[in-house]
């Protein structure tokens, strides 16, 4: 998935203004937060039988996890590439009912993202049906065909699609599945990914959308049109966002009139409060060009996050993500990602075993704990130094506080003792009651001060330990000095050539296949990149303590199978690859693994 860094540089007192929530006479009459406001990224499979995270598992654990995080709104994908590969044929529409069922059954409201045009629809010029990155991003076919048959766009009673609107056959066959269970339909992904309103080149495959805006801006009439016939409580939403001047080219081809919800992206650094600055400024130029062209649009944003390698940052920028979205009024704030691998490790959990929680786990679940249910009552009046939000229950019985010194250690905290009662709680679920009239010293870290004195928060919990870092390599054909030519291990044990595995979830930077026996091995395939100054090592062991580097250094920078050369045929009992990475870099995932036995 496409991804934006933004590199936001602060200091301690510079640009505070930032964080500060808009002043109005509606502040008082806040509604209470609404019920699809904590968002996370959709339901992770697991497989009981294999033990492991696997997309041949189920939804059990992954909705477990869910409700114990408190999550009010899942975005689930629904890839039109993989439910409709072939016109009329849908082999894989049990497992997105699966999703829409499991999600509705838990009072989980549901954003449903709608990406990757398949082969058969696809305008792409000079598509490959090898190869889905050639026709998956472009739009379809008959984009501008009328919606009915009739010839109009205009929908009404007894009504019939036109049989050559692709686009809107299947919006149209998707909302009436799931009426009543789909809060936003989120038309693509990042659509202005990477350059804005720079369209697309002839073959530039790097957009996540190679249609022009003007294109882009039909695909959201014809949804609005299309599902709002089927559903209309049903909401449209932006496909997430990054670029002010791609929403402002969108509202100058018409798009105001087409959409319900603007959804847009924001990621950045450095520290937590670099990333919230750069969530703020994303959502501030967004705001400014619809307040421009004069609309009033609910905001989203399904995707922002923070890398679990740095730890106490992730945990940071949680709460105070999620108070300054209730305090400026968001709709809802999708946490990218539940699980680990993601991009940049952003994940708040391990996909192998669903059980090593990241301090961002124990953040979100402590945030959503207290803050949900409660309404936005005011910012509050501290020091310039300082950021706080009072939020209260709807009967005004509880209030919550949640505060901060921006860019501020624990060196430099800032001593502020609160008024009244209160029980202390950090981001880590860990809660104190202040004794009357105790000062606290805030810094960076945010704290949440809860009036209610009894309520219980669970505090972090030490992870098991961890997974030893050995996958045992299987063969559907016993491998053996018999069975030449390249073996594959059930790629990351389920056979899917897209799971990864990434050294982060590993006790060391080093990944082990461990072999049936002593075997020659002659070759090495693997799937990864780009490495963005990591270099990756292969070495090879009989006995599994002593290991012999066959290659170093190496480094590649584009997704493919990789063929590594290896200097000869080497005896081998386990075989070790083993990253290195620079400075703050997040490990980089490996999809598949090939290796070649004499």
């Amino acid at each position: 998935m496409a991804k934006r860094w933004w590199m936001l540089l602060g200091v301690a007192g510079v640009g505070l203004g930032l964080f500060v929530a808009p002043r109005g006479p509606a502040q008082a009459d806040a509604p209470a937060v609404a019920q699809a406001y904590f968002g996370m990224q959709a339901i992770p499979k697991f497989d009981e039988r294999l033990g492991h995270g696997a997309w041949t598992g189920s939804r059990d654990r992954g909705l477990a996890m869910h409700r114990d995080l408190g999550v009010q709104l899942s975005r689930e994908g629904y890839i039109w590439l993989h439910d409709e590969p072939e016109q009329g044929r849908h082999p894989n529409q049990g497992d997105f009912d699966d999703a829409i069922a499991r999600c509705a059954e838990a009072g989980i409201a549901i954003q449903l993202m709608i990406t990757d045009t398949p082969y058969w629809a696809s305008s792409a010029p000079g598509k490959d049906p090898n190869r889905p990155d050639t026709f998956r991003h472009a739009p379809p076919r008959n984009l501008y065909a009328s919606i009915f048959d009739d010839g109009t766009d205009v929908p009404g009673p007894g009504k019939r699609l036109n049989p050559e609107q692709y686009w809107g056959c299947m919006l149209a066959r998707v909302a009436s599945r799931y009426k009543g269970k789909v809060k936003y339909y989120q038309v693509w992904n990042e659509p202005d990914f990477p350059k804005g309103v720079q369209e697309a080149a002839p073959h530039d495959l790097e957009r996540s959308f190679t249609g022009s805006v003007q294109e882009y801006v039909r695909m959201l009439a014809i949804a609005h049109t299309v599902v709002k016939w089927q559903d209309p409580e049903a909401q449209i939403a932006t496909g997430g966002l990054g670029y002010a001047d791609y929403l402002q080219a969108m509202i100058d081809h018409g798009a105001g009139a087409v959409f319900d919800a603007l959804d847009f992206h924001a990621y950045g650094d450095p520290g937590s409060d670099g990333a919230l600055r750069a969530f703020l400024s994303v959502s501030s130029k967004m705001r400014r060009v619809l307040r421009h062209a004069g609309l009033d649009k609910a905001l989203i944003c399904s995707e922002t996050g923070f890398p679990a390698s740095q730890a106490a940052h992730q945990a940071d920028y949680i709460p105070k993500l999620y108070a300054t979205g209730l305090a400026l009024g968001l709709e809802g704030i999708i946490y990218y990602s539940n699980t680990n691998p993601s991009w940049r490790q952003m994940g708040l959990v391990d996909w192998r075993t669903m059980q090593q929680r990241t301090a961002g786990y124990w953040a979100y679940k402590t945030t959503s704990s207290a803050l949900s249910g409660l309404r936005f009552a005011g910012k509050l009046h501290l020091s310039p130094e300082l950021v706080g939000y009072r939020f209260v229950a709807p009967e005004g019985a509880r209030e919550v506080r949640v505060m901060w010194a921006p860019f501020r250690d624990t060196k430099a905290a800032i001593a502020y003792r609160p008024p009244g009662r209160w029980q202390a709680v950090g981001p880590d679920g860990r809660a104190r009651r202040l004794a009357p009239g105790e000062t606290l010293r805030l810094s960076a870290t945010p704290v949440l001060l809860d009036s209610d004195l009894e309520r219980r928060y669970e505090p972090a919990q030490p992870n098991p330990p961890r997974y030893a870092g050995r996958i045992p390599f299987r063969e559907a054909l016993a491998a053996s000095s018999e069975a030449g030519g390249f073996h594959e291990p059930e790629l990351a044990v389920d056979g899917d050539p897209d799971t990864e595995w990434v050294s982060g979830l590993l006790p060391e930077p080093a990944l082990t296949l461990a072999l049936e026996g002593t075997h020659l091995l002659k070759g090495v395939r693997l799937k990864t990149g780009p490495m963005a100054g990591a270099s990756l090592a292969i070495a090879v062991s009989e006995d599994g303590d002593r290991y012999q580097t066959l290659v170093s250094g190496l480094n590649f920078e584009d997704w493919a199978l990789h063929e590594v050369p290896l200097p000869a045929p080497v005896r081998a009992r386990w075989v070790r690859f083993s990253w290195s990475f620079p400075p703050g870099e997040a490990p980089r995932p490996v999809r598949a693994f090939a290796i070649e036995l004499e």
